[in-house]
């Protein structure tokens, strides 16, 4: 649809996290603190570098911008 969902964790502690994951097996998200955003760009910042995975590859450090393109491929399948 072009656009990112973005979840936003208010703060991030263990037992937020562990309540948005039993959450999102028995219902679903956003739910509680956890807030979502729609957007076409995003910028992540931080006090101090923090590392980065795409895929749970290695990408880079903070801060990071992702942005969605209007590219658009047709792939053909056999």
């Amino acid at each position: 649809d072009g656009v990112l969902e973005v979840y936003l964790f208010p703060t991030g502690r263990l037992g937020e996290l562990a309540g948005a994951f039993l959450r999102g097996l028995v219902a679903h998200l956003p739910g509680g603190p956890v807030t979502l955003c729609r957007a076409r760009h995003v910028r992540i910042e931080a006090p101090e570098p923090v590392s980065c995975q795409v895929d749970g590859d290695a990408a880079a450090t903070t801060p990071v911008e992702i942005e969605l393109l209007e590219e658009r491929f047709r792939l053909v399948v056999p």
